[in-house]
């Protein structure tokens, strides 16, 4: 068994578009963005809310529970600002914007990669509170319009 760090292996590509999030194509990550240079370290955060259904009756003694919904809550990316607005992640960024987030724990998205392929729709960014010796980010937070694909796999 091999672990992995995510330094150097996480990569982060928004897509205008995918038609099958199970398995996305080389071609639509290649017309993405890649937004991997803008995130900081610990700048992925995605929606982990797991919630349990009860389902003891009234003759048990142990409240059992099943699994129930899962999701909500934003997927929101912490990113570093440039000041050339052509490279400008903030800029790319508006209220509004629909697509794909694509995230490759392993290294580059290929074909056979696993990914997974978030839908979203982003609200506007914010900047976070200026502080001494830090670059300047902001966060950009996307609803999450459907269920992602935990588990997809890019097709050739």
């Amino acid at each position: 068994m091999s672990r992995t760090v995510y330094e150097g292996n996480n990569k982060v590509v928004f897509c205008p578009s995918v038609a099958d999030k199970d398995a996305p194509t080389v071609a639509e990550l290649g017309a993405g963005t890649v937004w991997t240079p803008f995130i900081s370290k610990d700048g992925i955060t995605v929606p982990s809310t797991q919630n349990m259904v009860d389902s003891a009756t009234i003759e048990d003694v142990f409240d059992a529970q099943q699994v129930g919904s899962w999701g909500g809550g934003p997927l929101t990316l912490s990113m570093f600002r440039d000041d050339t607005d052509e490279t400008d992640c903030y800029d790319m960024i508006e209220y509004g914007l629909e697509g794909f987030i694509v995230i490759s724990r392993f290294g580059a998205p290929i074909a056979g990669s696993k990914v997974e392929v978030w839908p979203v729709e982003a609200h506007e960014p914010t900047l976070m509170q200026s502080a001494a010796n830090t670059m300047q980010k902001f966060n950009a937070s996307f609803a999450v319009t459907s269920a992602p694909s935990m588990r997809a796999v890019v097709a050739a």
